[in-house]
C-alpha cells in the first residue's frame, strides 16, 4: 500500500532558512491570525504541483525573506525531494531521489507539474484516466485527464472549503464534473479502456528506452575519465578531504606559533611558492582547455556514427531501387484488337537512384570533414599532455628546491599561508572534478532506480488489462464498507438519527437526512460530514477498499464551526459542540496511527496539546521567525 508521507519543508531566501520537519502520525499547527498557519498547508500543496502562482503581494514577509521551497516526501520505502521556485520559473520544479540533507551530492530532473503529476501518480500505483467529453457549446470533443491534482482535492481541505458548500472545490464547475471520476480513481471502480491502457504501456516502454539511452550517455562521461568503479571514487573523495583537513590543521598551526615570532621573512622562498602557485593554475587550466577539446572530439564522433548509419540506410535503398525490375504488360486494341505491349516508366526510380547517390556523397563529406577536425583536435590533446608533464616536472623540481630550502631556513608565516592557501586550492578543485564523477554515478543510480520501477508499473499496466471492468459485486462491497464507516463516524459524532446517512452511489458524495453535503448550511453539520467522509476514505485504504488515495489528510481550521468551551447542561437531543469537537479529535488520532495528518487549529483541546508541533503567536514569531533563521 503506497501513501505519501510529508517529511520536511523548508522555506528558503538569499538570507533566510527555515526547516519543519513533520512526524507520520498526528501534526497540530495552532497559533494566532495571520501568523502562517495555513501558509504551511498551501506550501506544501505548491510543492506537490498546484499549478496556480502564489500571490505574493498577499504574503508580504514570505515575499521579503523567501524564494524557494523544498519538501522532502516519503512514498513507500522510498525518499524524494522537490525544489519549487516561488517568484520564478514557477512551471517548473526539480525533483531529487534522496533526502535532503544529500541533495548537494546529485544532479536533479527537472520536470514540468505535468510531469510532476504523472510522477505522483506512477509512484501511488494510481493510473490517471482519461475521459472524452464534448466541448463548451460545441458537438467537437476534448480529453480531460483525472491526474494526482483532481485526486489531491481529497486530501487538502483548505479553510475556506472546509464546513462551506465549496467542499471539494465544486463551486468550479470544471473540478465539480471531474470529482466522481477522481473518486471512482481513489476507489478503483472505474472502467478502463484497453486502447488507453496499450497507450500508456507504450508511453511506459518509450520512457524506459529514454532512460536506458540516458543512462548510457552519461556512463560514457565515466568511461571517458577512467571513473567508473564508485569505491574507488570515494576513496579518492575522502583521501582528498583528508588532506585538506591536514593542510587547514596545518595553517591553524603556524598561524598559532606566529605569535611567538618563530618565523623570519626570506624572499628567495616567497618567490618559490609564487612560482608552484602559478605553474599549479597554469596546469589546471591546460587540463580544462583538454577536456573542452574531449568534448568537442566525443562530439564529431558521435555525429560521424549517425552519418555512418545515415550512409548504410542510404546504401540498401539504392540497393533497393536498383533491384527494382521493370515490369512488362500485354494488353488487347478495343478497336483493331491488335496486341500492345506496355511498359512502367523508370524515370522516377532513375531520379531517386541519383538523389541518393547525391545525399550519400553529402553525408560522406560530411565525415570527412567531422575526421579532420577530430585530427587536428586529437594532435591539440596530444600537445596539451606534453605541456602538462613539462608543467608538472617544473612543478615538482619547485617543491623539492623549496623542501631542501625550507629545512635550512626559517620561512614566514604569511608565506606558508600562502603556500598552504594555494595546496589547498589546488585540492578543492580535484575534489569537486571528483565529486562532479560522483554525481554523476548517483544519477546512474536514479535512472537505474526509475527504470526498476516503470518496469513494475509495465507489469501492473499489463496485469491491469486482463481486469478492465471491476465486478458489480466488488463496487456494491465498497459502498458497503464506506458507507458504514460513514455512518460510524457520524454517529460519534453525535448525529444519532442516520436515516437518510449514506454516501450516494452515482454522485459519490455524501449525505444525511436525505440531503447532500451541498445541499445543507450549518457550517458545524458540513463539517462534520466532510470529516467523516474523508475518513472514511481513509479507513477504506487500509482495506483496500480505497487504494487509490494518498493516504494522508492536510484540514485547515477544524475549529472555524464548532464550539470549544464546553457546557455544564447537556440535553440528548441537542449536540453540544464541544463533545463534538473532542470526539474528531479521537477519531483523527485513531486513523493517525496508520495515516498522516496536518492539522491547523487556533487553539486545540488542552488534552491533545502534546500533538502540537508549531505554535505561531504572531507574525514575527509566525512561520517567518527571523529568530530561528539556520542562515
Amino acid at each position: 500500500m503506497s501513501r505519501i508521507i510529508i517529511k520536511r519543508l523548508v522555506i528558503l531566501g538569499p538570507s533566510y532558512k527555515r526547516t519543519l520537519p513533520f512526524i507520520d502520525g498526528l501534526n497540530i499547527i495552532s497559533g494566532v491570525k495571520t501568523s502562517g498557519k495555513s501558509l504551511i498547508l498551501r506550501l506544501i500543496d505548491y510543492g506537490l504541483g498546484k499549478s496556480k502562482k502564489f500571490n505574493m503581494d498577499a504574503q508580504r514577509v514570505l515575499d521579503m525573506h523567501c524564494d524557494t521551497i523544498y519538501l522532502e516526501i516519503g512514498i513507500g520505502d522510498e525518499v524524494f525531494t522537490i525544489r519549487r521556485h516561488l517568484k520564478k520559473s514557477v512551471d517548473t520544479v526539480h525533483l531529487y531521489s534522496i533526502n535532503l540533507d544529500e541533495i548537494d551530492d546529485y544532479i536533479p530532473l527537472k520536470k514540468s507539474l505535468r510531469e510532476l503529476n504523472i510522477f505522483l501518480m506512477r509512484k501511488l500505483q494510481i493510473s490517471e484516466v482519461k475521459l472524452v467529453k464534448n466541448k463548451a457549446r460545441s458537438a467537437d470533443k476534448e480529453t480531460q485527464i483525472i491526474s494526482f491534482r483532481d485526486i489531491f482535492r481529497y486530501v487538502y481541505i483548505p479553510q475556506h472549503e472546509l464546513g462551506t458548500n465549496n467542499f471539494l472545490n465544486n463551486e468550479s464547475v470544471f473540478k465539480r464534473q471531474k470529482n466522481p471520476y477522481a473518486f471512482e480513481v481513489i476507489c478503483k471502480i472505474i472502467e478502463g479502456n484497453r486502447n488507453e491502457i496499450q497507450e500508456e504501456i507504450a508511453a511506459v516502454e518509450n520512457q524506459i528506452n529514454k532512460l536506458v539511452n540516458g543512462k548510457n550517455s552519461v556512463y560514457q562521461y565515466l568511461v571517458e575519465r577512467d571513473e567508473e568503479d564508485y569505491a574507488e571514487l570515494i576513496d579518492k573523495k575522502e583521501s582528498i578531504e583528508r588532506k585538506i583537513n591536514s593542510y587547514n590543521y596545518s595553517k591553524e598551526e603556524v598561524i598559532a606559533n606566529s605569535q611567538l615570532n618563530k618565523n623570519k621573512e626570506n624572499e628567495l622562498y616567497v618567490k618559490l611558492k609564487n612560482q608552484i602557485g602559478n605553474l599549479v593554475d597554469n596546469i589546471y587550466n591546460v587540463r580544462r582547455e583538454a577536456g573542452r577539446i574531449q568534448q568537442r572530439i566525443d562530439s564529431k564522433k558521435y555525429l560521424i556514427s549517425n552519418y555512418s548509419q545515415e550512409i548504410k540506410e542510404l546504401d540498401m535503398t539504392i540497393e533497393a531501387n536498383y533491384m527494382l525490375k521493370k515490369w512488362e504488360q500485354v494488353i488487347e486494341c478495343p478497336l483493331c484488337n491488335s496486341e500492345v505491349t506496355r511498359t512502367n516508366d523508370e524515370y522516377e526510380i532513375d531520379m531517386s537512384r541519383t538523389e541518393l547517390v547525391e545525399l550519400k556523397k553529402e553525408k560522406t563529406k560530411k565525415i570527412d570533414f567531422a575526421e579532420s577536425i577530430i585530427a587536428i583536435d586529437t594532435e591539440k590533446v596530444r600537445e596539451t599532455e606534453i605541456e602538462i608533464d613539462y608543467l608538472t616536472n617544473q612543478k615538482n623540481i619547485f617543491e623539492e628546491a623549496i623542501l631542501v630550502f625550507s629545512k635550512k631556513t626559517d620561512v614566514p608565516f604569511l608565506s606558508e599561508i600562502n603556500t598552504l592557501n594555494k595546496l589547498i586550492i589546488e585540492l578543492q578543485k580535484e575534489l569537486e572534478i571528483v565529486k562532479e564523477c560522483l554525481r554523476v554515478h548517483r544519477n546512474i543510480s536514479e535512472k537505474e532506480k526509475e527504470i526498476k520501477s516503470l518496469d513494475l508499473e509495465l507489469i501492473r499496466l499489463k496485469r491491469r488489462l486482463t481486469t478492465l471492468n471491476i465486478e458489480e459485486n466488488k463496487k456494491i462491497e465498497i459502498f458497503n464498507f464506506l458507507d458504514t464507516q460513514y455512518k460510524g463516524f457520524m454517529s460519534k459524532f453525535k448525529y444519532n438519527h442516520l436515516e437518510g446517512t449514506y454516501i450516494d452511489r452515482d454522485k459519490y458524495v455524501p449525505f444525511h437526512d436525505y440531503a447532500s453535503v451541498f445541499e445543507h448550511e450549518s457550517g458545524g453539520l458540513l463539517e462534520c460530514m466532510q470529516i467523516a467522509f474523508l475518513c472514511s476514505i481513509l479507513s477504506g485504504k487500509q482495506e483496500n477498499m480505497a487504494p487509490g488515495h494518498p493516504g494522508f489528510l492536510l484540514l485547515d481550521t477544524i475549529s472555524k464551526y464548532l464550539g470549544t468551551i464546553e457546557s455544564s447542561e447537556s440535553d440528548g437531543e441537542i449536540i453540544s459542540d464541544p463533545i463534538v469537537y473532542d470526539e474528531i479529535y479521537r477519531v483523527i488520532i485513531e486513523l493517525s496511527s496508520s495515516y498522516q495528518m496536518i492539522l491547523v487549529d487556533n487553539t486545540p483541546p488542552e488534552k491533545y496539546k502534546k500533538y502540537i508541533r508549531y505554535i505561531f503567536l504572531d507574525e514575527e514569531s509566525g512561520l517567518i521567525n527571523l529568530n530561528l533563521n539556520e542562515i
